[in-house]
């Protein structure tokens, strides 16, 4: 099989392709475009919303997998708090207490994921450590861009 069609290798472009948008509506926001009338800050914010609640409803997969443990219930509960956060983030609160949360949630969410290391592949930990830091200075910039 082809190094790119490796699952580790095909994981670790999509997950830095992931952080593409963040990028890009920055810059947006900073130039003052817009993409079909849609203010760069929401188009930020609406993708780390869906992003947020896309890592938390991962957390769920694993739940499948495992047999019965203690950590389970503690791991459901918070990934539907966190899931929740995104919803918050989407019209709830804006702007700057918006991203703050979702940066809050981004590093719960890579708490979770360290916790469990276990039962992650081995590059996985590293990965998401490093996009994990890279979106959370992005919703830092943005915090102090809006």
């Amino acid at each position: 099989m082809s190094d790119s069609k490796h699952p580790a290798n095909v994981l670790t472009i999509l997950t830095y392709a992931g952080a593409a948008p963040f990028v890009v509506s920055l810059l947006m926001m900073w130039l003052g475009l817009s993409l079909w009338f849609i203010p760069a800050d929401k188009l930020f914010l609406s993708y780390s919303a869906v992003i947020n609640a896309f890592m938390a409803g991962s957390m769920w997969g694993r739940l499948l997998r495992e047999k019965s443990s203690a950590n389970q219930t503690i791991i459901a509960v918070v990934s539907n708090i966190l899931a929740l956060v995104g919803w918050a983030a989407m019209g709830v609160v804006s702007g700057v207490h918006a991203s703050i949360m979702l940066m809050v949630s981004y590093l719960l969410i890579l708490l979770v994921d360290t916790l469990n290391r276990h039962e992650l592949p081995e590059y996985y930990l590293p990965l998401r450590i490093k996009v994990t830091l890279v979106v959370v200075l992005l919703h830092g910039l943005f915090s102090w861009t809006v």
